[in-house]
């Protein structure tokens, strides 16, 4: 007893626990690698690498978008801005063509852009570096090559992606598949109902397949071994090897689907970025917007500019027609009548929490969709191309909003959808 109330004692057991609590809170060092060269894609897990690094963790990401935040000590950032030039090379001219012509563009694109990235001299020092190691990489599950920095470093790694993951990746997880119960999200059906449809699924189903089975992987294998050298398992072996998988769904706007333990829905949790005032100019026009105003924004990689004449003559046409305010990201000069705003870049999050927004006209990217859920924004859905069309069936199904096919895109059409939605009390 007299030992225990010894205060030299009590200060010694403090000092030990103490001791101990700091021993267990070694930080990771991490590799986070998202290489696809979008705006979106990469700011939606900004805050991942920022709480990630706050929390003592060293991390290491390559990305297309920097922080560039010098606060955030522990984060050190390789810059893979460069491939934009690559991705966007003659990406107008195919975004408004066919679907089967685009998905293949997509595929093969973002083959060469990693292609691009895995040589450039900052990753070739990562990879030849003897000296280096990590403790985990967290990598965009959806650009294959680079799980080979797991074998590299022995390390396990997770995939994260801004999107859902393919068919064949879900059955390379272990998730059950169906053609026809969960189609490719690239598909754009909504739902396999009738015998044409569903026809189309299943061929479509076998012919991605094939693609990424027969000539994807093969260039990915051989994409590995120009960069890391010899010894590195398939690439079907890597993706096997992930061991946790997060996926931007979620059970409330996506379909109900079996999933192993090993993939996680994320939905909706991603892309929380503090919201900044709006600039005063824009903040006085959209505050003097009494009927209120309409925000159209086809996203970061398809440019309105870029829509068939016909297409922006009807838009623009059923925009001087309507009694609302609209602001629309708009690339380039345009003739347009007095309640038309055009910005090159618009601070979407922040116009989106605006009070007086009456609706939002968006492509139908996945982190627009949910940044409109967050704040209640009904959504008139424009899909240009990827998975764009399956999301806007989606809020179609979810009562969030309609959707506006812009290949056959008619005035009389379309302001009945825009006061569709805005009138609509549901």
């Amino acid at each position: 007893t007299s030992l225990i109330l010894n205060p030299m004692f009590s200060i010694m057991s403090v000092f030990i626990i103490l001791l101990w609590w700091i021993l267990r809170s070694d930080g990771a060092r991490i590799l986070a690698i998202i290489p696809t060269p979008s705006f979106s894609h990469n700011t939606a897990l900004q805050p991942l690498w920022r709480e990630l690094s706050l929390r003592g963790h060293s991390v290491t990401l390559l990305t297309a978008e920097p922080i560039g935040d010098p606060q955030l000590v522990n984060l050190t950032e390789v810059d893979l801005s460069f491939s934009y030039k690559t991705m966007l090379k003659n990406l107008q001219e195919k975004i408004y063509t066919n679907r089967l012509e685009m998905y293949k563009f997509g595929y093969l694109r973002h083959a060469e852009v990693c292609d691009e990235q895995l040589g450039h001299p900052a990753l070739q020092a990562i990879i030849r570096n003897e000296s280096e190691w990590f403790d985990l990489l967290i990598t965009e599950s959806s650009r294959l090559p680079v799980l080979a920095f797991a074998h590299r470093f022995r390390c396990p790694s997770i995939g994260v992606t801004v999107l859902d993951v393919y068919p064949t990746m879900h059955s390379l997880l272990g998730d059950p598949t169906h053609p026809l119960v969960y189609p490719d999200i690239w598909l754009g059906l909504g739902d396999c109902t009738s015998i044409v449809g569903r026809i189309r699924c299943v061929l479509y189903d076998l012919g991605t397949s094939l693609l990424q089975t027969r000539v994807l992987f093969p260039l990915y294998d051989q994409m590995i071994e120009k960069h890391f050298g010899e010894g590195y398992p398939p690439i079907g072996e890597l993706v096997k090897g992930i061991s946790i998988q997060f996926v931007n769904t979620d059970p409330v706007l996506h379909k109900v689907r079996p999933l192993v333990p090993g993939v996680i829905q994320v939905g909706g949790t991603l892309h929380r970025l503090p919201r900044d005032p709006l600039r005063q100019d824009l903040r006085s026009v959209l505050d003097k917007a009494t009927n209120g105003f309409i925000y159209f924004s086809l996203g970061s990689y398809a440019k309105s500019s870029s829509l068939p004449p016909k297409v922006l003559e009807v838009i623009l046409e059923t925009f001087a027609e309507i009694r609302y305010t609209v602001l629309w990201k708009f690339e380039d000069v345009l003739n347009k009548t007095e309640n038309v705003i055009t910005l090159k870049w618009v601070p979407q999050v922040d116009v989106l929490g605006h009070p007086n927004i009456k609706l939002f006209i968006t492509h139908g990217g996945l982190q627009s969709i949910n940044e409109a859920i967050h704040f209640g924004v009904p959504m008139v859905g424009m899909p240009i191309f990827a998975d764009q069309q399956q999301n806007v069936h989606l809020i179609v199904s979810r009562g969030c909003g309609l959707s506006a096919n812009y290949r056959n895109l008619d005035r009389a059409g379309f302001e009945k959808t825009i006061n569709e939605v805005i009138d609509n009390s549901r």
